[in-house]
């Protein structure tokens, strides 16, 4: 089995961004015959920040201004799906096991603000960890598009604060030799669900896809979110109360998940993960985490596939967001 290699390869160095607008890069994405085995993408984004009137930092600003990430190729493979930059983030914890802050901690200072954000191709918490590698050489083209905030992202009266010059640095990982026959056989894809209040309903039902494989299934619960904007708001414990997970199909009703208090869920996901604390506001149904095969995948298909959620109550602008991780076979 290949090795993976440590050494980053530049895609772009110092490449400026346009805050407000989708920043779109795809002749700088080197693939095509030779472009070899990718095992993870690492982001570096740089914000020169002039703090002017600017007061109240928002939650994990520095994370909330990539506010989507899409990585999608030639043969109409999404291996990202306007992504934010939050559920990638937690991803980069699954993946490593490490809680390290993703970005200098915005403060209400004039300072350049940098946010690293890595993206696996690999699930590094699998047995066969290289089935969903990127094979570079199998694509006409990538395209990468980064849709990014703005200043009204970092601080909560943003006044005369400006992003002065922001850009990005982009770099890719690959594995050490050519990829064996067989190796790779399908593709890894993180993406969100439109988010909900819980004050006013307790279900989400996921898209049901039959080309999808749940691995993961991730719901955040946060509070003084922003309506309609998915992940948004303070990370918190007290939105979610309980939670169950069901498929309905012409066979009958199989429970998924039984209703399980949501502290339970962050208590088993602590060890499961290796983390020094449990996650502020996140629960992850692992549906691999035992086995590390793709076997135990969950398709969300049948009449109806849900997750429903009791609302402990009392929270502003209460929110609930559902993330997930799964595979697709290659196109």
């Amino acid at each position: 089995m290949p090795r993976l290699h440590s050494a980053p390869i530049p895609i772009v160095e110092g490449h400026p961004l346009v805050l407000g607008k989708a920043n779109i890069l795809r002749e700088q994405i080197p693939v095509g015959p030779g472009g070899g085995g990718w095992w993870k993408l690492l982001f570096k984004f740089s914000f020169p920040v002039t703090i002017g009137t600017a007061v109240g930092v928002k939650p994990e600003a520095g994370l909330a201004i990539v506010n989507g990430v899409t990585f999608e190729t030639s043969r109409k493979e999404k291996m990202l799906d306007n992504c934010p930059a939050r559920h990638i983030y937690r991803d980069n914890i699954i993946q490593s096991g490490v809680q390290e802050p993703a970005t200098d901690p915005v403060a209400q200072a004039s300072a350049t603000y940098v946010t690293w954000l890595e993206h696996y191709f690999i699930d590094r918490r699998m047995r066969q960890p290289l089935d969903t590698l990127f094979d570079a050489s199998r694509y006409a083209w990538a395209k990468l598009t980064l849709n990014m905030g703005t200043v009204a992202d970092l601080f909560t009266t943003p006044g005369t604060a400006t992003i002065n010059d922001p850009t990005v640095d982009i770099f890719a990982f690959k594995i050490h030799g050519s990829i064996p026959p067989g190796v790779v056989k399908a593709y890894r894809e993180l993406g969100v669900y439109p988010p909900e209040d819980p004050a006013s309903k307790l279900y989400i039902d996921p898209e049901r896809d039959p080309d999808l494989e749940l691995k993961r299934l991730y719901v955040y619960g946060t509070e003084n979110a922003t309506d309609g904007e998915a992940l948004s708001g303070d990370l918190s414990d007290d939105v979610i109360d309980t939670m169950k997970l069901s498929r309905v199909s012409s066979e009958g009703s199989e429970e998924l998940w039984p209703e399980t208090e949501a502290e339970l869920i962050r208590r088993i996901n602590q060890p499961a993960y290796q983390l020094e604390s449990e996650q502020v506001g996140v629960h992850i149904f692992d549906f691999v985490e035992a086995e590390g095969s793709h076997m135990r995948n969950v398709k969300p298909v049948g009449s109806k596939f849900r997750l429903d959620y009791s609302y402990a109550g009392g929270q502003t602008d209460p929110q609930v967001t559902a993330a997930f991780d799964g595979i697709r076979t290659l196109r």
